[in-house]
């Protein structure tokens, strides 16, 4: 009895500390993902709305890639493109299909609502369960079942939660940060990362089962994490062909973006989505997706990947991670080769950090405390303007406020790294000539070395000896803390009357 005791319990400790925790190698989830647009409003003449579909399936075939198409409204209406893939997800089982929620005249028309913007978040929360349930039925009133997948380039958090307890949906994908691009700013999230989406703001991710939207959010044209942050063409370094080739770049880059996200040495997995738009001309990007798919091949065993379905990479996720969303760490220099030093992403459901390091001096230059009281812009009342801005609040945002970066006295490039993760504790440890900085998921702890000041509503300053910490403590402005307030209420209606 006494020698099973102890078996169990050095079998215990083994799991709970040892690094080689995991009994599998972590992997690189790859889903390719195709936005499908219809005939309406059509503006290539040089092709169909089939032919780069046609030519992206053609190339995935020989290894046998999983592809998820995302069918616009006018793409699943139109007799001739629902026949190809109906037929297409018939005779392969490796083809999957998804909706993609851009709003098109023809399906405000359907749903008897008022033509008015291209995201959901444009229209009143009654017009945006009518366009969904539209789109839903026309749907499967095609193919016979509705889709577990759905993209737009930004999906509000009431329409997300909409289309997850009726319809199930089990994977969301929109767009990755950029701050000035195509008049559209999404700026704070997760950075090509996958999450789970919080009720009350889709680019906050969730901290626990109670506040979460039950699905997987995953990045749209994911962005290369030394270059991207910046204003004007920044989001442009991408893993996105039709991105980097009009910087210039090849196949090379996006093989330096799959090492970037392919990163696990605290990463417990890590995710790669990659895909174009049908409407982008055929014979500009058909070597480039040949190239692409090539060297997914080439690199699978190297990396670990692990092509999957957008609805199989959901499923597994909410499988995975019951309670809250994962932490990430990723760090990188220049893909480019042009600058110097490197950069430090470190990102938790409760606050994102960005630091860069380079000749001796290292320089928080973004972070953000994630707010789940602070709800988006759209939640329940329409965008009435033509331009989309969302943003997640911040303590340091150095590309819309140039000049805030903050000087930390530790040199992270010479710095040794320690990971730790026991349960859900995911944590970053920086040590270099007795100085320490702790990344922790709510609280970063600045040892040996004297911490900046910093002034923020949203964190918690203690200082003992030569440590300081900042505990993450969001603040919501305006907000009441006296709940029984319909007390307040009751009484002064009862003086007044």
């Amino acid at each position: 009895m006494l020698k099973k005791f102890f078996l169990i319990t050095s079998l215990f400790l083994f799991f709970i500390f040892t690094d080689q925790a995991l009994a599998f190698k972590a992997e690189t989830f790859v889903t390719i993902a195709n936005p499908v647009r219809g005939p309406e409003n059509w503006s290539n003449p040089r092709q169909t709305p089939l032919d780069l579909p046609k030519f992206q399936y053609e190339q995935s075939t020989p290894s046998a890639l999983p592809v998820t198409w995302l069918l616009r409204f006018d793409a699943v209406s139109d007799a001739t493109m629902s026949a190809f893939f109906h037929n297409l997800i018939e005779v392969d089982k490796n083809q999957s299909l998804g909706a993609f929620l851009e709003i098109t005249p023809s399906l405000t028309t359907a749903a008897d609502v008022t033509s008015n913007r291209i995201f959901l978040s444009g229209y009143t929360i009654d017009d945006r369960k009518k366009l969904i349930d539209t789109y839903m039925q026309t749907f499967f009133t095609r193919f016979g079942f509705y889709p577990k997948s759905v993209s737009a380039w930004d999906l509000d958090s009431y329409s997300l939660e909409y289309l997850q307890t009726k319809y199930s949906v089990l994977t969301a994908m929109n767009c990755d940060d950029q701050y000035s691009m195509d008049h559209y700013r999404l700026w704070g999230g997760y950075l090509g990362s996958p999450y789970f989406p919080d009720k009350n703001n889709s680019l906050v991710p969730a901290s626990s089962a109670g506040n979460r939207i039950n699905l997987a959010m995953v990045r749209w044209a994911q962005r290369d994490l030394f270059n991207f942050y910046g204003s004007g063409q920044s989001s442009l370094y991408s893993v996105q062909l039709n991105d980097y080739l009009g910087l210039n770049l090849d196949t090379k880059y996006f093989h330096q973006l799959v090492d970037l996200y392919s990163q696990k040495s605290f990463n417990e997995f890590t995710y790669l989505n990659i895909g174009l738009e049908n409407d982008y001309n055929l014979t500009q990007y058909k070597k480039e997706i040949k190239n692409i798919y090539n060297s997914l091949q080439i690199d699978k065993g190297k990396y670990n990947l692990h092509p999957i379905s957008l609805a199989d990479f959901g499923d597994w996720f909410k499988g995975r991670f019951p309670e809250s969303t994962p932490a990430y760490f990723y760090q990188t220099v220049d893909p480019l080769g042009q600058s110097p030093g490197h950069v430090y992403w470190y990102q938790s459901p409760f606050y994102r950090l960005g630091l860069k390091s380079e000749n001796g001096q290292t320089k928080i230059i973004d972070f953000r405390v994630y707010n789940r009281h602070i709800y988006e812009d759209n939640f329940v009342t329409p965008n009435q303007n033509t331009d989309l801005f969302r943003e997640v609040p911040a303590v340091i945002d150095s590309v819309k406020y140039p000049g805030t970066e903050m000087v930390l006295d530790i040199d992270l490039e010479q710095a040794s790294i320690i990971h730790s993760k026991q349960w859900d504790l995911w944590q970053i440890a920086f040590t270099e000539k007795g100085k320490t900085l702790i990344l922790d998921p709510q609280k970063i702890i600045l040892a040996g070395f004297l911490a900046p000041p910093v002034k923020s509503p949203d964190l918690q300053i203690t200082s003992s000896r030569n440590t300081t910490t900042w505990q993450t403590d969001p603040h919501t402005p305006f907000q009441n803390t006296n709940r029984p307030t319909w007390i307040l209420w009751l009484t002064i209606m009862i003086l007044r009357f």
